[in-house]
């Protein structure tokens, strides 16, 4: 906490180009809003279809895939275990 480091002039280049997107849209009127939307809304979807596409490409991403969509039973064994044990308990209580 000493120092704050360097400047990182790659995020001052952006944040400026952000806050000049934003001042020209509102400079220009509610029409321009309106088409930076149609943008700003579909470029999420854009960058989100790119790292999957690359996350996709990666070397061991199938077995990913296979641990991922690959049910592990045990926890389901736990909570019948529990479930049992709850009723019996309930079943005791009620019945004396």
């Amino acid at each position: 906490m000493e120092t704050s480091g360097s400047l990182q002039w790659w995020m001052v280049v952006s944040l400026a180009t952000a806050w000049s997107i934003v001042y020209i849209c509102f400079i220009r009127g509610i029409e321009t809003i309106g088409k930076a939307v149609y943008i700003t809304a579909t470029f999420p979807y854009l960058v989100l279809t790119i790292f999957l596409v690359r996350a996709l490409t990666l070397p061991g991403a199938y077995e990913g895939l296979i641990y991922l969509f690959t049910p592990d039973v045990s926890p389901v064994s736990v909570c019948l275990s529990v479930c049992l044990s709850v009723c019996l308990s309930v079943c005791r209580s009620v019945c004396l």
